[in-house]
């Protein structure tokens, strides 16, 4: 029975221990969005990272942020109304964050 016991706990252990890594091993890509031509901050642009399907709409400072993310490679797409569309590729890495600053041009 004791061993048993030791057994059942020498497990639980490993199982938290393993947890509690995995958990640091989350990455995060955030950056600002901006005007191409004026450098102005872009509010309500829409900010889409694929293959995760997360998304965050700008607020006035042109901000967004996407954490605890898995380290693996993305693909940021911004888009509103009257702008180009902008695609960027980013490498999000275990333990890190990553900035991309993106810059969307008005469309004629």
């Amino acid at each position: 029975m004791k061993r048993l016991i030791f057994l059942f706990c020498t497990m639980l252990l490993l199982t938290i221990n393993n947890s509690c890594q995995k958990a640091a091993d989350f990455a995060t890509i955030y950056g600002m969005v901006s005007d191409s031509t004026s450098g102005e901050l872009i509010e309500g642009a829409n900010v889409v990272l694929t293959p995760s399907g997360k998304n965050y709409t700008t607020k006035a400072e042109g901000k967004f942020e996407f954490d605890e993310l898995d380290p693996q490679q993305y693909t940021i797409t911004v888009y509103k109304t009257d702008y180009k569309t902008e695609y960027e590729t980013v490498i999000a890495l275990a333990d890190s964050r990553t900035e991309r600053n993106i810059r969307i041009t008005k469309k004629p």
